[in-house]
């Protein structure tokens, strides 16, 4: 049998926070979108150190953007469920 890609992997694991019946539908979509944006952060990581070494400081740029923009979207969803539920989702101070 042949191994499992990362997508699949992935995929694997949005598709097990979903079935979660132990957790409310809140908090099943919060974990879902943790699992999705973490994914596209790190992976921005990623681009961002390769394109470094390549010299291409305009996808540097796209990259960090790309980035700044998520985590922005993270912080904007994790206040508004900390208004709705009193608590924090995520904690992304670094």
């Amino acid at each position: 049998m042949k191994p499992k890609t990362e997508s699949q992997l992935q995929a694997e694991s949005l598709n097990a926070i979903f079935a979660d019946g132990n957790h409310s539908d809140l908090d099943r979509v919060m974990a879902a979108y943790d699992h999705i944006t973490t994914i596209i952060i790190n992976q921005a990581d990623k681009d961002i150190e390769l394109n470094r070494a390549l010299g291409d400081q305009q996808a540097v740029i796209r990259e960090q953007i790309k980035q700044s923009t998520i985590k922005h979207t993270r912080s904007i969803l994790n206040q508004c469920c900390m208004r709705v539920t009193g608590k924090e989702v995520f904690n992304d101070a670094k």
